[in-house]
């Protein structure tokens, strides 16, 4: 095997004709047929080299390591595509969460992933009325009241804090993983 095609999928769920992320950490690893439930909140087709049983990932193959690798460059270039969707206010969510995946092999693929999040635009923050994508440096939640009363802008000219955009919709654990926290006066 000289080449493969790898291709990251998102499960989504429609309420109100509209879609919402669906990021149950349920989703299968696929070769063609599904191989096993690792615990990833997206779902992943890569060609690896199965064991005799197919059953799992041949671990001692040098081509699944690579393959491995490459998934995960996908997975990166895939959460960048879903910033310019309408799901950019929770496409995070897909994120793996510490020791959640199930199998070592797969570990480095979190590893890489966990460290890539704080060196990117991955944070939508609040730009007057529209939203841009900062690195996860000094982000909060914001006080709606005292929002409301001095203006958002104001206080992020008054204080080293950028405030995560207030549309963004994040589970909590990722809120703990950017470090993102709720200021106050």
């Amino acid at each position: 095997v000289e080449n493969t095609e790898i291709i990251v999928g998102f499960r989504l769920d429609k309420q109100n004709e509209k879609y919402t992320v669906n990021s149950s950490n349920d989703c299968y690893v696929y070769n063609f047929l599904p191989i096993n439930n690792y615990n990833f909140r997206l779902l992943m087709q890569a060609d690896f080299i199965l064991t005799s049983n197919r059953e799992s990932v041949d671990e001692s193959k040098p081509w699944n390591e690579w393959v491995r690798d490459k998934v995960t460059e996908s997975i990166k270039k895939s959460f960048l595509a879903l910033q310019n969707t309408g799901l950019w206010t929770e496409y995070l969510d897909y994120f793996p969460r510490e020791n959640e995946i199930s199998e070592d092999f797969f570990v480095p693929i979190t590893d890489e992933l966990s460290q890539w999040i704080y060196k990117n635009k991955v944070v939508p923050i609040r730009d007057g009325k529209n939203h841009q994508w900062v690195k996860p440096d000094n982000i909060c939640f914001h006080n709606k009241e005292i929002a409301n009363i001095y203006g958002i802008d104001l206080i992020r000219k008054k204080t080293k804090f950028r405030f995560l955009h207030p549309s963004s919709n994040f589970h909590s654990e990722i809120n703990n993983l950017l470090n993102i926290e709720y200021w106050d006066w």
